[in-house]
């Protein structure tokens, strides 16, 4: 039973702290905004920031509709009189910024590609082939130019030339004869050999004689034969750079769903200075509403008027003072505007617990060491861990003890049911008292084979 009363506590603890874990993560994640702003008398002015872990989950990709990458962030920003606004703010990651971030997933991803995620639907929107995961190093290809991967595909020949074939496509052909062509027309054609059509014809390009024109027929004998495997090596630099060339994404892309997979998993991504803020125009404050001795009211209506620049948050506050007779005529309305300076941002604190992060850990800052406390103060404050070493099982809470013994009833009598008198008197459950005693046996039986069987069983797992 003491084993077993320790394995409790140890579970007891392990569930809270997993309870208090989101939470923990949660308050670290919003002490750090993605765009900090500054404060500039009554205008917040928004800097570039870092999306990282701990901000996470405040950050998104909309679909870039065959543009840049940008990533929008939604904060919630106080404008002064205790009240708040979410605004979002939006930023265009530079291409190899992007490319940096998705390529140092690639390399550090954990679980194997299939089918459906993310990083490996981006690898296909590029031509390539990503395979690997889940401990094994990424592996990456790209289509080979020089086969023909896609019907209809045919036997190509180049006659006369030095290797006459077949050929996967023309530009195979070509690629493995520009060597002779070039030695074969010397020293008119220059190079790069290349391959190219004109309506039906086709066949190798180069410079002959200073003019860029064919140089060597290749043809077919007409008859289609299966795609040939197009894949090649490749590396995770060649992804990369694929990613940082791409100046537009389509609405469907991958990288959408790439980029926050890669900044939660560690990776972070450098935000520009933001091209564009929004949120509300104006918030409305409580009103309040002065009564006068003649019977006139004035009611005073503030509202906060929030205006948006590209990298700028401006707040001012209007307050309409309404004066209004007893008999309910309105006789004046007149309005003011404030510029009150805005309330400083608290500042971001460093995250930890999180990828990439360092450990958390308690600030002692302030609690007195042993040599400034007095000797008796200090051995009184050891007495509860001496008595601990001594005997640890005093200490820990102890469970009731379990009684296992158990009675069946023996009385029994006849159950009384004056409502229905003169018809049925009572009823006699005494008759079956033994089959009751039968049935109760057995599952008490049971019962305690059952819960033999449980406790031999987690003390196996727990050794």
């Amino acid at each position: 039973m003491t084993k077993q009363r320790l394995i409790n506590w140890g579970l007891t603890l392990a569930l809270c702290a997993l309870f208090m874990l989101p939470v923990f993560v949660q308050a670290q994640a919003l002490q750090n905004p993605v765009f900090p702003p500054t404060v500039s008398g009554n205008t917040y002015i928004y800097s570039g920031g870092t999306a990282s872990a701990a901000n996470a989950s405040s950050i998104s990709f909309p679909s870039p509709a065959n543009g840049p990458v940008y990533g929008q962030s939604t904060q919630t920003q106080p404008i002064g009189g205790g009240r708040t606004v979410p605004i979002t703010v939006r930023s265009r990651p530079s291409p190899a910024a992007v490319a940096k971030a998705i390529g140092g997933f690639a390399s550090k991803i954990a679980t194997p590609l299939v089918v459906g995620v993310a990083l490996w639907d981006l690898c296909n929107e590029l031509g390539f082939g990503c395979s690997g995961g889940g401990g094994q190093p990424l592996t990456v290809t790209k289509p080979d130019p020089l086969v023909c991967s896609t019907a209809p595909c045919y036997q190509w020949y180049m006659i006369g030339a030095a290797n006459r074939g077949p050929f996967s496509s023309v530009a195979q052909a070509c690629a493995a004869n520009a060597a002779w062509l070039i030695d074969y027309y010397a020293p008119r054609l220059r190079g790069p050999i290349t391959s190219g059509t004109i309506g039906v014809s086709s066949g190798c390009l180069g410079t002959l004689d200073g003019n860029q024109t064919y140089v060597w027929n290749v043809a077919h004998d007409g008859i289609q034969v299966p795609p040939s495997p197009s894949a090649q090596p490749s590396t995770l630099t060649e992804l990369q750079d694929a990613i940082a060339a791409k100046s537009g994404w389509p609405d469907s892309s991958a990288i959408t769903r790439v980029l926050p997979e890669a900044i939660a998993a560690g990776n972070p991504l450098p935000m520009p200075t933001p091209y564009e803020i929004t949120g509300p125009a104006s918030v409305p404050l409580s009103p309040t509403v002065t009564t006068w001795p003649d019977g006139s009211k004035v009611t005073d209506t503030p509202q906060k008027n929030i205006q948006y620049g590209p990298n700028s948050v401006t707040v001012t506050e209007t307050s309409t003072k309404t004066t209004t007779s007893p008999e309910g005529v309105t006789s004046a309305v007149s309005t003011t505007t404030t510029n009150d300076p805005l309330p400083k941002p608290e500042e971001a604190k460093d995250s930890c617990g999180l990828p990439d992060t360092p450990l958390c850990a308690v600030d002692g800052s302030g609690t007195p060491t042993a040599e400034e406390l007095p000797n008796d103060q200090a051995e009184k404050s050891l007495n509860p861990v001496k008595d601990f070493l001594q005997n640890p099982f005093d200490v820990i809470p102890r469970l009731p003890t379990i009684n296992w013994a158990f009675a069946l009833p023996t009385a029994c009598g006849v159950v009384p049911l004056p409502a229905f008198a003169p018809f049925v008197t009572g009823v006699d459950v005494c008759q079956f008292q033994p089959m009751f005693h039968e049935i109760m046996s057995v599952v008490w039986m049971l019962g305690a084979l059952f819960g033999a069987i449980s406790l031999f069983m987690r003390s196996s797992l727990a050794d």
